[in-house]
């Protein structure tokens, strides 16, 4: 082995990365493994992992891990990140406490945020090109509206505790299962409130089938379509349906 401390700081074209880790080389094996603490502001991975929509992460957080590549990292992380830049939104306020292998997370996340409070435990994995999410999440309040993630009538707040396990990277190809429980959905001054929903999708060559049942409602919409196409229909659903 080949041992040394790699510490001190690089302010690059992908921005600022602070380090003090404990970094061994094994010529045999021609693989680095390493332990210490790690520092990024603003540094740019969506550019490093080739992550469409990921953009800035600036955290503090102990490594422990080998591989200095993309294609072979495998690394424990625990610390807290202050900024990551997904979908055009900036959230904050994040503790980490996971792993990484290439561009797979295995772990727990919690958040705590003006627009999003929540607790994560699953994995997101960008290893291909479809993305694959495999994760339950306890959500306290979530506006999404602010996360730019979807519009919805009035200033729409979500809370509920999700079970997810599919697919995709545009609602298009979206394909898997998500159950939702105890679904509160606040918009404006009204109180909407449902106990679960189960929504599955599923795809072949020449068509796609969505499937819902829920307490206040069951249906199975199969043919060839587009999800945009069905995005206002919903919008306007909603509020009529909820009890």
């Amino acid at each position: 082995y080949n041992d040394f401390v790699a510490y001190g700081n690089i302010n690059s074209a992908l921005g600022y990365l602070s380090s003090d880790i404990n970094l061994k080389f094994d010529p045999a094996r021609k693989k680095e493994y390493y332990k210490g603490h790690l520092a990024t502001n603003r540094f740019d991975v969506g550019k490093l992992l080739g992550v469409a929509n990921l953009g800035a992460l600036s955290m503090t957080a102990d490594v422990d891990g080998s591989g200095l590549r993309i294609d072979n990292m495998e690394t424990k992380m625990k610390g807290a990140v202050s900024l990551l830049q997904y979908g055009g939104y900036d959230y904050n306020s994040i503790n980490v406490n996971g792993e990484i292998s290439k561009k797979l997370f295995d772990g727990k996340l919690v958040v705590a945020e003006p627009n999003l409070d929540m607790m994560f435990n699953g994995q997101i994995d960008f290893q291909e090109e479809i993305p694959v999410f495999d994760f339950t999440a306890d959500i306290n309040r979530l506006l999404p509206d602010k996360l730019k993630l979807i519009d919805l009538p009035g200033a729409a707040e979500i809370s509920s505790q999700m079970e997810i396990n599919f697919s995709g990277n545009t609602p298009d190809n979206w394909e898997g299962e998500v159950q939702v429980n105890n679904l509160n959905y606040k918009a404006d001054k009204t109180l909407y409130h449902i106990n679960n929903i189960s929504l599955a999708s599923d795809l072949d060559s020449l068509s796609r089938g969505i499937h819902i049942t829920s307490d206040f409602m069951d249906g199975d919409l199969n043919g060839r379509f587009e999800f945009k196409s069905l995005k206002e229909a919903f919008i306007q659903l909603v509020p009529e349906f909820f009890p």
